[in-house]
């Protein structure tokens, strides 16, 4: 039976946002980011798809690209990363457990669809979770990771559309060593999670 689980240090590292990092605390706080949007500058306009890493965006063939609308399009497009001010981190949070010769880490992410500039509609996110371990006097280090995927298909309201709050999970193993003896103190882990794959209409 997993023990009851308490908040830990979370690091969050959104892909393709040149490095931008937020921690969510064991009060959760205020610690809030608005991927693809970089610090004390405004947003520019964008198309869904596009990006603070320029990276092309792939959609269905002979559809035109969308503009900057006061709702979502019904167009699904998939890109690695959402578009600028889209999404925003609102909680993080890891739980490790020892589970036999193994150790097992629940990890979340909560994020808030806040429309942007061109609202979209969110039908899947892909995360990958990245669980770090630092023993005594070491230097820290990956021990596992995971892809945690929430599709939203079957969603009632049609998807994660603009003011809504969804979550993602993720769920990391990994054989216990030497060097991760105290492999369920709460102090030497930390969590990073980046975006995998998006669809969006």
């Amino acid at each position: 039976m997993i023990p009851s689980r308490s908040r830990r240090r979370v690091l969050a590292s959104l892909a393709g946002l040149s490095g931008l990092a937020v921690g969510a605390g064991c009060g959760g706080g205020n610690q809030e980011l608005t991927p693809g949007e970089v610090q004390g500058s405004p947003p520019p306009a964008t198309t869904p798809g596009g990006n603070s890493s320029g990276t092309a965006t792939e959609a269905r063939a002979g559809t035109p690209s969308p503009t900057g609308t006061s709702a979502p399009t019904g167009t699904m497009t998939e890109a690695p990363v959402p578009p600028k001010g889209s999404l925003e981190l609102v909680d993080a949070d890891v739980s490790v457990s020892r589970d036999g010769g193994d150790v097992e880490a629940d990890a979340y992410v909560t994020l808030e669809n806040r429309g942007g500039p061109t609202p979209v509609t969110y039908e899947v996110l892909e995360l990958r979770f990245d669980l770090l371990f630092t023993p005594i006097g070491g230097e820290q280090r990956r021990v596992a990771s995971s892809y945690g995927t929430r599709t939203f298909f079957d969603e009632s309201d049609g998807g994660f559309a603009p003011g809504e709050t969804r979550r993602v999970d993720g769920l990391l193993r990994f054989a216990r060593d030497g060097s991760t003896s105290r492999s369920t103190d709460d102090r030497r882990y930390d969590v990073e999670f980046a975006y995998r794959r998006i669809s969006f209409r």
